[in-house]
């Protein structure tokens, strides 16, 4: 029971270490994308802008 307590300590604190080492920075990325028309091509740009999907991995992302 004790090497099984100290191997699930052990790896809590992993855990709880590894969240500021794997932390992202909130450095926002701009980017200009442009689109020809409004239509299923560019459905999935629009789709993705209004979800939040962009914002979500850093990208502040302007369609044109």
């Amino acid at each position: 029971m004790n090497r099984k307590s100290f191997f699930l300590g052990a790896m809590f604190f992993g855990l709880l270490a590894s969240t500021h080492v794997f932390a992202q920075s909130k450095d926002v990325t701009r980017l200009r994308v442009s689109y020809s028309s409004i239509g299923a091509a560019s459905w999935s740009t629009w789709v993705a802008k209004d979800v939040g999907i962009f914002q979500k991995y850093g990208l502040d992302v302007g369609l044109i």
